[in-house]
């Protein structure tokens, strides 16, 4: 997001209330991830919370990345950002974006099963797998 003037000041604040408060939402959900953690609670509840937090964050990077776009737009369409210099940052900035949020990463390696194993699927995140009989 560009810096604004002071006459734009209130409606940028307007436009950031929202996205500020999604931020301290996701907050929440990591202190809540925490707790579980010294709850010992399911790996699958913990999961399941990790998720939400990841759609969450990157809802939250998407926006931001759309706004900055809009404002690049605008510099570009007034002539005070050339159109090439606007295109390479935002390829950067969405390169940042698909990195932090891409579906693949921490993947499990090839050849491993996304599927929860059959029999004991809620084990907390300190018991140690029981073998297999």
């Amino acid at each position: 997001m560009t810096t604004t003037s002071p006459d734009t000041q209130p409606t940028r604040e307007r436009e950031l209330s929202p996205l500020r408060r999604r931020v301290r939402q996701a907050a929440g959900q990591v202190l809540a991830i925490d707790r579980m953690l010294g709850e010992d609670r399911s790996c699958e509840d913990v999961l399941i919370q990790l998720a939400a937090v990841q759609g969450a964050l990157r809802a939250i990077g998407q926006h931001i990345l759309a706004c900055h776009l809009t404002d690049a737009l605008g510099a570009v369409s007034t002539g005070d950002l050339p159109a090439p210099a606007a295109a390479e940052d935002a390829a950067y900035l969405a390169g940042l974006l698909a990195n932090v949020s891409s579906p693949r990463s921490g993947a499990l390696p090839a050849g491993q099963p996304a599927t929860r194993p059959v029999g004991d699927h809620r084990r907390t995140v300190t018991e140690k797998p029981r073998p297999a009989m």
